[in-house]
């Protein structure tokens, strides 16, 4: 692997001096795992952490008997880095939601190669501080948002650039981003349908291609208002229509 393909996937390694990429170069290994193959468990000692070229994972927190589902990992994502440095385990567990392709970078290893590269502690450490940054804005978006603002915010936030626009993949079970985002898998359905029929989104199979982004951030600012203002009367019958997959077609005569 050469170091540019290791900082596209590993964004924590960008600005590393050469000597830097030989070293992390010798440890990283690529890992391919299957659906629903568990990569780490919650609980268990940290043996490394991951980076996802290809795929997704979901992962999932089990307290009291009960799983829910608090995040996914998709390509340049990270997860387990944290345990690293935590000497408690892996605080929850990743779990493959399709097939995989990962670079797996051992934890005491990279420990030995932090105390020959501080600086590579310093970027761990920045890294962490964004994450639970983001924690804490997801964590105030669910007790303040209503359902509709969470999906708009999570498509927005996952959003990646594709060749028609911006596109978010979605998890193959829909039950999980609706357990996620702490609503019924229905209402995501009913939301969904809601954003094609107002000509914001456009679906094909587990990809949702973004038609109109500034309306989802009116969303998330003004909840289902902003939403209902976005539905003009030529869209209800005047010789046009919005089609499920948020596409205009001519109106019925």
């Amino acid at each position: 692997m050469e170091p540019a393909e290791l900082q596209r996937y590993v964004p924590l390694f960008s600005g590393c001096s050469a000597q830097e990429w030989q070293a992390l170069l010798r440890i990283v290994s690529n890992q391919f795992v299957e659906p629903g193959e568990i990569v780490f468990k919650q609980g268990e000692p940290c043996s490394a952490f991951y980076a996802v070229v290809r795929g997704m994972l979901k992962l999932r927190l089990e307290e009291a008997g009960i799983r829910r589902v608090v995040g996914f990992v998709q390509a340049g994502d990270t997860c387990g880095e944290s345990a690293v440095f935590s000497g408690e385990g892996y605080a929850v567990s990743a779990v493959s939601v399709t097939d995989c392709e990962l670079l797996a970078i051992p934890a005491f290893p990279f420990l030995r190669l932090t105390q020959r590269f501080p600086n590579l502690a310093l970027r761990m450490l920045g890294w962490l501080s964004q994450r639970y940054h983001a924690h804490l804005r997801n964590s105030t978006r669910l007790a303040m948002q209503n359902a509709d603002q969470r999906v708009a915010a999570w498509l927005l936030h996952h959003a990646t650039a594709g060749a028609q626009g911006p596109v978010v993949v979605l998890p193959p079970k829909r039950v999980d981003l609706a357990n996620l985002l702490c609503i019924t898998p229905e209402t995501l359905c009913r939301i969904m349908k809601r954003l094609r029929t107002a000509g914001q989104v456009a679906v094909e199979g587990d990809e949702v291609h973004l038609l109109d982004t500034e309306a989802l951030q009116r969303l998330i600012v003004g909840g289902r208002d902003a939403m209902k203002e976005e539905r003009r009367p030529v869209q209800r019958g005047r010789g046009v229509r919005i089609d499920e997959d948020g596409q205009k077609k001519p109106a019925a005569p």
